[in-house]
């Protein structure tokens, strides 16, 4: 016995399914979703290190720039530290399957 997939088309939900099939789909909650990975890919290892370690401090670009400066100095410091282990661990995977 063969089953076409116009066939299936025609199965209809029992009455008062309400499952995830009959739900529509959050699109903005994709979008937003699509939106933050496209951001992401679009960082060099780099900057992604350096937004790791301001989210670690709980920080964003103002309250950084606002930051006295032997704060940030120290922070400065953390952020370089982390960029050259991005560095060095983007360089061991390219060395690994080259």
């Amino acid at each position: 016995m063969s089953l076409s997939i116009s066939a299936m088309r025609n199965i209809a939900f029992p009455t008062g399914y309400s499952g995830p099939a009959r739900q529509k789909s959050d699109e903005s909650g994709f979008d937003l979703a699509l939106a933050e990975l496209k951001e992401l890919a679009s960082k060099t290892p780099a900057e992604r290190a350096r937004d790791a370690v301001l989210k670690r401090h709980g920080l964003d670009e103002k309250s950084y720039a606002e930051m006295p400066e032997d704060s940030r100095k120290l922070l400065e410091r953390e952020i370089a530290e982390a960029v050259q282990r991005a560095i060095q661990t983007k360089d061991q995977a390219t060395t690994r399957f080259a």
